[in-house]
């Protein structure tokens, strides 16, 4: 679907486009071929892909500064 604002195609609801292990992991695996400019809003999370991302890949969910590591299938 396209925003008239913004002319980026924003995917909700529907068929998971991303894989999340854990919530408190700070990556997630695409589910599906992701392409640059795409907006994906599931499970509370909302990410926006910068560059296109093959199905299989992985994707950070937020910001990871210099030093906070990659956080997956974490354990509590």
């Amino acid at each position: 679907m396209l925003t008239a604002k913004s002319n980026k195609r924003i995917v909700r609801g529907g068929m998971n486009k991303l894989l999340f292990l854990n919530e408190k992991d700070n990556i997630a695996v695409c589910l599906e071929d992701l392409t640059a400019g795409t907006k994906v809003s599931q499970s509370g999370f909302e990410v926006e892909v910068k560059n296109n991302i093959p199905r299989g890949h992985k994707i950070a969910t937020k910001l990871i500064k210099k030093n906070d590591g990659i956080l997956f299938r974490a354990k509590e």
